[in-house]
């Protein structure tokens, strides 16, 4: 009998033994995984990053960490931004995750900088990215994008001309340059291009196009606006992301748009970070997300809607 319960104590002591033992890795578990990542884009509360802070915000969730999400004004310039990342630095972030604004001259900066806090791009690269780079990438397929815009574009074949409107942002170059090429297998006409919505109204006053297409979500939301009473003499065409861009699709004031999967761009973005922060012997590698062609006749289809309207959990 003294046996028995001599075994039975052994027993328990052992299993008191092992969940102390649980316990204390899952505390160091949450501890580890308790980092803070700092994301800094351009315009922050613009509805632009609807779908994009969505992702973030469930990939936080899904790796523990901080997410501090960084209120910005629209950043104009580098030296803005600059000053936004030292002092997310400063204040000891683990990792930041950054728009540049300017993707051709921030190549020094991102690699010194990146000595100090792990940084991820996202939207687009540096223009003259180093063969071994200090960063990471997660990115539009900014190329695959414009060339789907011309496609779309073309697919009309009543718009013979197009007046195009490049916006401002870093992403653009790439699907300018592959629009054009699209453009120029479609034999259509390039009437103008502008780099603003102001500059395109006083363009198609003197040389009207057909169509008139937009590079950016912010650009597409102006052009729009500027022509939703037209009744459709000018159609309108763009990469978009935003709820105001889809109620413009939805009601016919823009005829198609590209939308990039930016749900993804966010939660892939940060959980590449998140990995990376909880086991430094892993490899964040660059990643380039999806997008859809979407009309006012298939905005509703079960994938369109998947990718607009994500179930967060």
């Amino acid at each position: 009998m003294k046996k028995n319960k001599l075994f039975i104590s052994i027993i328990f002591m052992l299993i008191a033994a092992l969940l102390i033992l649980i316990m204390q890795e899952n505390s160091t578990t949450a501890s580890e995984a308790s980092h803070q990542i700092s994301v800094i884009v351009s315009d922050s509360n613009s509805a632009r990053w609807t779908r994009f802070r969505a992702g973030l915000e469930q990939a936080a969730k899904d790796y523990n960490v901080n997410l501090n999400y960084v209120t910005t004004t629209k950043l104009d310039d580098m030296e803005q931004e600059k000053s936004a990342i030292d002092k997310e630095i400063d204040n000891g972030t683990n990792a930041i995750i950054v728009q540049l604004v300017d993707n051709v001259t921030a190549h020094d900066y991102i690699t010194e900088r990146s000595k100090n806090a792990t940084i991820a791009l996202i939207e687009t690269d540096l223009e003259q990215p180093d063969t071994s780079k200090s960063y990471s990438v997660t990115q539009a397929d900014n190329q695959g994008i414009g060339t789907a815009l011309g496609q779309l574009v073309s697919s009309d074949t009543t718009n013979d001309s197009v007046g195009i409107v490049t916006g401002d942002s870093a992403a653009v170059s790439m699907r300018f340059e592959a629009l054009q090429k699209a453009f120029e297998a479609k034999n259509v006409k390039i009437s103008w291009t502008v780099q603003n919505s102001e500059e395109a109204v006083l363009k198609q006053i003197g040389s009207p196009a057909a169509a008139i297409v937009t590079l950016d979500n912010e650009t597409l939301e102006e052009i729009a606006e500027d022509y939703k009473d037209t009744k459709g003499k000018v159609k309108i065409y763009g990469v978009g992301c935003s709820d105001k861009s889809i109620y413009y699709l939805d009601s016919s004031k823009i005829a198609g748009m590209i939308v990039p999967n930016e749900y993804t761009m966010g939660y892939v973005s940060l959980s590449k970070v998140a990995i990376f922060l909880n086991n430094r012997m892993s490899k964040i590698v660059d990643t380039t997300v999806n997008y859809f062609t979407v009309t006012k006749e298939n905005l509703y289809s079960t994938e369109n809607q998947k990718m607009i309207f994500p179930i967060v959990g």
